[in-house]
């Protein structure tokens, strides 16, 4: 006990060192406008103020120092945060440390020159002797372990593995079965009865994830209107898939490369479909990334013959995505060194890292957090794509849109790159009313404002992208509606 006291004085000690190292306001402002210059959008954005939080500044492992600020931006130049094809807030946010609902003043429908933007976020110092370095990269995801301490990750992550395996003995149990039955029951009631409620239910996936964020954000708004909403949490998209054709939600949010297996009943849905599905709109994009280590050869993935290439992701239509841009580029799955390889989106970077990839494919919104995380500390190079394989990626019945992934989006990455990407989308079938379907589009496209909500892939969503090309035939309530909204 008496040597935890000394640790924590110590510690103490450390911290109010820290709070009298910490930077001035003004220094805070000009690090700020750095940060911003460097690794955002030179020119779009002037930090007008910032000021420390309440917050107390601490010291992490290997010295660094994370101040707290508020800052207010001004715009200086027309900008929209939330489209396809420019640098995102996504973006903004990660490099400013800040959690989507700590900004403020993003239009869903663009600024303009002038507007104010307020950030809640925090940056980190390096300690460099007697002075602070501002430290552009992100923090790292496991601090090394110093000889005599115990992480509070290591407690966590015990605590962790204890829960997992008492949650698997339940899962085992009768009594596990019964809960389980239970929570699907509910999870249908509740969508139909917002549907008879006269209002619209969507599933989504797992609790937590970026889906059900995003219809989290609009079960809220729905609820500050008075609107009955049933955001779906499901198992995956076989659960949503059963749940939209059994009439127990309005629409699934769905990657529309996984929606096309699911319609033409290709496999893994063979048994369970074909579906009947029908657009009612693109939401955001998740472009496909092929990286390299930056000293690698490779320029294309038309070079990929005789390679090693890993999978980042094991969702089922990754590897399918990852074998099509492949075909694109003239690379048959025979001309590689080996069969493709799906692991988790870490591990598979860990994998590149050593060696044992020459290359990797990852489908992810912009920017991709992982990639992002590991570019910063360990050089990559982003792929181009080539202007044949897009054409032939993104005509006819293709499933796939060009994209341009704008400089920056990376660490690194000094130049826009060409590419191609799937498109998360709202998918419904044609025994949904049109009238519901066009006044679930109506609240999604124009009356959510998803960031302030918590949502980042929310804030591309809009009606400006929304109607763009798929592969699925549009449901009549999307056409109806669209065709009204152009009118306008």
């Amino acid at each position: 006990m008496k040597a935890l006291r000394v640790f924590l004085v110590v510690s103490l000690a450390v911290a109010l060192a820290a709070c009298t190292r910490a930077p001035d306001d003004e220094t805070l402002k000009k690090d700020l406008q750095t940060l911003i210059e460097a690794g955002f959008a030179p020119g779009l954005l002037e930090v007008v103020s910032a000021q420390h939080t309440r917050v107390l500044p601490y010291i992490w492992p290997g010295d660094k120092l994370r101040v707290g600020y508020d800052a207010a931006l001004r715009v200086k130049r027309d900008h929209r945060f939330g489209a396809w094809d420019q640098i995102n807030i996504a973006t903004l946010a990660l490099l400013m440390d800040a959690a989507p609902d700590q900004i403020r003043g993003v239009k869903p429908n663009g600024n303009s020159s002038g507007d104010m933007i307020s950030v809640r976020g925090g940056l980190a110092y390096l300690n460099n002797g007697d002075t602070l370095k501002l430290d552009t990269t992100p923090p790292e995801a496991a601090p090394k372990k110093e000889p005599g301490f115990v992480l509070a990750s290591d407690i966590r992550d015990g605590v962790k593995r204890r829960i997992a395996n008492l949650e698997k003995a339940w899962r085992a149990s009768r009594a596990a079965i019964s809960y389980d039955e239970w929570k699907l029951a509910r999870r249908a009631v509740a969508g139909r009865a917002a549907r008879h409620d006269g209002g619209f239910s969507i599933a989504t996936d797992v609790e937590g994830s970026v889906y059900w964020h995003l219809g989290d954000a609009v079960a809220r708004t729905a609820s500050n209107i008075n609107v009955p909403f049933a955001n779906v949490a499901t198992r995956g998209p076989q659960e949503a898939l059963d749940f939209l054709r059994d009439g127990r939600v309005t629409a699934i949010v769905m990657r529309n490369t996984e929606a096309a297996l699911a319609a033409s009943g290709m496999a893994p849905y063979a048994d369970t479909g074909p579906y009947k599905l029908e657009a009612l709109a693109a939401l955001y994009p998740e472009p496909v990334h092929v990286i390299v280590k930056e000293g690698s050869p490779i320029g294309s993935p038309a070079e990929l013959f005789g390679k090693h290439v890993g999978v980042a992701g094991t969702a089922r239509v990754d590897a399918v995505e990852a074998e099509a841009v492949l075909r694109g580029h003239g690379v048959p799955l025979s001309a590689l060194a080996a069969p493709l390889v799906a692991v988790p989106t870490a591990d598979a970077l860990d994998q590149l890292e050593a060696g044992a990839f020459d290359a990797l494919i990852v489908t992810a919104p912009l920017p991709s957090v992982p990639l992002r995380s590991f570019a910063a500390r360990r050089p990559i190079r982003l792929l181009p794509f080539d202007s044949d394989a897009i054409a032939f990626l993104t005509t006819g019945m293709a499933n796939y849109v060009a994209i341009t992934i704008p400089a920056r989006t990376y660490p690194g990455q000094t130049r826009p790159l060409a590419a191609v990407a799937a498109v998360t989308m709202l998918v419904s079938v044609n025994t949904v009313p049109a009238k519901e379907a066009a006044s679930l589009l109506d609240l999604m496209l124009t009356r959510v404002d998803y960031l302030p909500l918590g949502s980042l892939t929310g804030a591309m969503v809009g009606r400006e992208d929304a109607y763009r090309s798929m592969t699925l035939p549009w449901h009549a309530g999307a056409a109806a509606y669209f065709d009204a909204t152009a009118k306008q």
